[in-house]
Formats: structure tokens, C-alpha cells, sequence
């Protein structure tokens, strides 16, 4: 801040000097001290709503990248989709049974580690 401190060492003289001696000292910080800074500072300080920010923000790029599935959810997959259970529910249950199926194939593909153990 070149138009408030003319140098460094004045805003050493200033804040930095008090509060080394309050603290060689052991003693409270000086409350003029500190309230001296937040006046100097306030100003500078950034403060927004959330709300204001997010219009400032560029539009999101979403990127679509394709890749293999590994050998191990390859076979997970399979497996799950050719049980005759997941069969039977793809062909004769009801919406949410069926989208009980896709998570499970989703859950295959992105963590495999959570998949149920086969039986």
C-alpha cells in the first residue's frame, strides 16, 4: 500500500514492531495496535455472496472421454448382465428395478472393489 506506508520499514514501525515487543514482553496484544490494522486492511478484503461469484465464473466444458473397461470389469459386467436374476428383472420388472440394474452395472464399471462378491 505505497499511497498509506512510504516503505517497508514504515509499516514495520507501524504493526510489526508492537506486536514482536508485546510478544517478547508476554504481554496482550496492543488493542489500538490490531485495531489500527483492521482499519488500514478492511478495505482490501475481499467479501462477495456466492451467488455473485458464480455469475462471474466462465461457462463449464464438459469432456467426454472414452476408455476400455479392464479385463476385471469386463467380467464383472458379464457376469452380472447374464445372471439369470438380472435377466429376469430386465425383462419383467417394473422401472425402478431396472434402474436398480443399471447402477449396479455403473457401480461395475467406475468401483469395481464395491461390487458385490459373486455367489
Amino acid at each position: 500500500m505505497p499511497n498509506i506506508f512510504s516503505s517497508q520499514q514504515d509499516f514495520k514501525e507501524w504493526f510489526s514492531n508492537p506486536f514482536n515487543q508485546s510478544m517478547n514482553q508476554n504481554q496482550s496484544l496492543n488493542l489500538l495496535v490490531v485495531q489500527r490494522l483492521q482499519s488500514i486492511l478492511r478495505p482490501f478484503l475481499l467479501r462477495r455472496m456466492k451467488k455473485d461469484v458464480e455469475k462471474q465464473l466462465p461457462e463449464k466444458i464438459e469432456h467426454i472421454v472414452k476408455c476400455e473397461l479392464s479385463r476385471r470389469q469386463r467380467f464383472l459386467y458379464d457376469e452380472y448382465i447374464n445372471n439369470n436374476k438380472t435377466q429376469k428383472t430386465l425383462h419383467e420388472a417394473d422401472f425402478f428395478s431396472i434402474m436398480n440394474v443399471l447402477m449396479q452395472l455403473r457401480k461395475v464399471c467406475n468401483h469395481p472393489d464395491l461390487f458385490e462378491a459373486r455367489q
